[in-house]
């Protein structure tokens, strides 16, 4: 699930609150205002893990909006969606 996304430092933080590993090099983390990708996401998350993932791909979140992220699985099923409350 999204427990957190830093939208000014560009970071996001994962957690894995199920009890398998996900390996997240096909899963996709995007903004819902432009629709940009926050990438990369690698790697295994293990059951309980929590790990931050900075963006590697320039600015997606906005600072100024309301900009709301969603978590989406391989098959392109949303798995957690993070609201900006701001």
């Amino acid at each position: 699930m999204i427990a957190s996304i830093d939208k000014i430092a560009e970071t996001a933080i994962l957690r894995n609150v199920s009890d398998q590993a996900f390996e997240l090099s096909t899963w996709t983390l995007c903004s819902i205002r432009g629709s940009q990708t926050h990438t990369p996401l690698a790697g295994t998350l293990g059951p309980g893990e929590e790990r931050v993932f900075p963006s590697s791909g320039g600015n997606i979140w906005s600072n100024n909006e309301r900009d709301d992220g969603a978590l989406y699985d391989p098959q392109g099923r949303l798995v957690s969606y993070w609201f900006d409350e701001r």
